[in-house]
């Protein structure tokens, strides 16, 4: 699955993101790349589409703190690691954030 918003940014690339459904009956999304990037939805669906707003905001903080953005893993290299191995895996691309 690849999540992308109506108006990607332009020099935008997609994240491999997580997708765990927590006893909650939530989805919780987090980012392998990006510690402490992660959101949470009723639904999958709803946890995909915040996780694209999610990381359109965690990457403006690394550009208005002028700190690198960490190198991206490839979806292999995610999947290959122990922890998540099982796990639901899908393409995030940042939303277009209004100016």
């Amino acid at each position: 699955m690849n999540v992308a918003a109506d108006a990607p940014l332009a020099s935008a690339m997609s994240y491999v993101a997580v997708v765990l459904e927590d006893p909650e009956r939530e989805f919780i999304v987090s980012f392998p790349d990006l510690p402490g990037c992660f959101t949470r939805g009723a639904t999958r669906a709803q946890a995909c589409r915040f996780a694209a707003e999610t990381l359109a905001f965690h990457l403006e903080r690394f550009a208005i703190n002028g700190t690198p953005v960490p190198a991206t893993q490839s979806l292999e290299t995610i999947r290959a690691q122990p922890e998540h191995r099982n796990a639901s895996l899908v393409l995030v691309e940042p939303m277009a954030l209004a100016i």
